[in-house]
């Protein structure tokens, strides 16, 4: 990327060295800024809230807690651990799908938001 300014750079100076027209030279500044302003677009980063850190943890937390209470309930001999062990594999697939429709909505609702601030 930085050898593509510097190209630029260089060409342009060479352009004008050689007699070319300041409207020619005007143009090559421009496309070097939107040069310059597509990696900066690119570059940043969406800061995610706390809350998706918090709520990853406490699926985190509660799924190992669930398998953790089905293995003691497998070894002692309860009647409810195949039952408990379902529940554990659907939580599995139920809780992270679920944060993740929160992570995605989230993310929608934020790019919707940028949006309608860029139209204005």
């Amino acid at each position: 990327m930085e050898t593509e300014k510097e190209e630029m750079i260089e060409d342009e100076k060479e352009q004008t060295s050689e007699g070319l027209k300041p409207e020619e030279s005007s143009d090559e500044k421009t496309s070097i800024n939107q040069i310059e302003n597509k990696e900066n677009t690119q570059n940043q980063t969406v800061t995610r809230p706390m809350s998706h850190r918090v709520f990853a943890w406490i699926v985190i937390v509660l799924l190992v807690a669930m398998y953790v209470v089905t293995f003691i309930a497998a070894i002692s001999g309860a009647g409810s651990a195949s039952d408990l062990f379902m529940m554990s594999l659907g939580s599995t697939v139920v809780l992270p799908g679920l944060l993740y429709l929160h992570i995605r909505l989230w993310k929608h609702s934020v790019e919707k938001t940028k949006n309608s601030i860029d139209k204005r």
